[in-house]
């Protein structure tokens, strides 16, 4: 039989929900960007991974029930209820699991509602949980890694006069090169020395640095 576990590896305590969940639903994503292209309309295109989110609907008995494991609150429902509650406000980073399945994730508790319907003192309860992700420090190394263009490092690191500009929607890195060095067929060079993949894909917002034209 399928178990549900949610656990604080730190402070070393562990809640087996007593009766299997009927259902629960885990989310799983990626952000899709909408870009407004010159004489193309919208185009989506993926973005990073969402986070995934949890939903878990389940029941605490008040009393010994021959379908409840051992060990998991069974009887003391509120007391379940109290320690779900401390991990909220302790702002505790928890371990979910479910036995039988891929589920494996580092979680933070969101939100706990709870309540009794049937005047047998059984608690059901619903509880949200949203995917942990560390974030790591940024690192900066030296040379080509630290962000300085090949032909910078070939001049001794030394970044001549370099301007920039911010993307207006109905621009072009065609209109743009043409603007700023007189030639429009420098895009491609210009895409490379920003490190844009696509000259044909730019959007509102995003920063394009214009070097001298020497350096492209």
């Amino acid at each position: 039989m399928i178990r549900m576990i949610l656990m604080d590896p730190a402070g070393g305590q562990e809640f087996l929900f007593p009766v299997t969940p009927e259902s629960f639903s885990v989310s799983h994503g990626r952000a899709v960007q909408k870009i407004d292209l010159h004489e193309m309309g919208e185009i989506n295109l993926f973005g990073q991974p969402k986070a995934s989110s949890i939903k878990v609907e389940a029941l605490l008995p008040s009393s010994d029930r021959p379908y409840a494991f051992p060990g998991g609150c069974t009887g003391n429902p509120y007391g379940a209820v109290e320690l779900l509650k401390g991990w909220i406000d302790g702002k505790k980073v928890l371990r979910y699991i479910i036995s039988d399945t891929p589920v494996n994730l580092s979680v933070l508790p969101d939100s706990l509602s709870y309540g009794e319907q049937d005047g047998t003192g059984d608690v059901f309860l619903t509880l949200t949980l949203q995917e942990y992700r560390t974030v790591g420090a940024v690192q900066v190394q030296s040379g080509t890694a630290a962000g300085i263009p090949a032909r910078e490092q070939a001049s001794g690191g030394t970044r001549q006069s370099e301007q920039s500009v911010t993307v207006a929607r109905g621009d072009t890195l065609w209109a743009i090169a043409r603007k700023y060095y007189g030639d429009g067929a420098l895009c491609w060079k210009l895409a490379s020395y920003n490190g844009i993949p696509n000259a044909n894909l730019i959007w509102p917002g995003q920063v394009v640095r214009l070097p001298d034209k020497s350096l492209l």
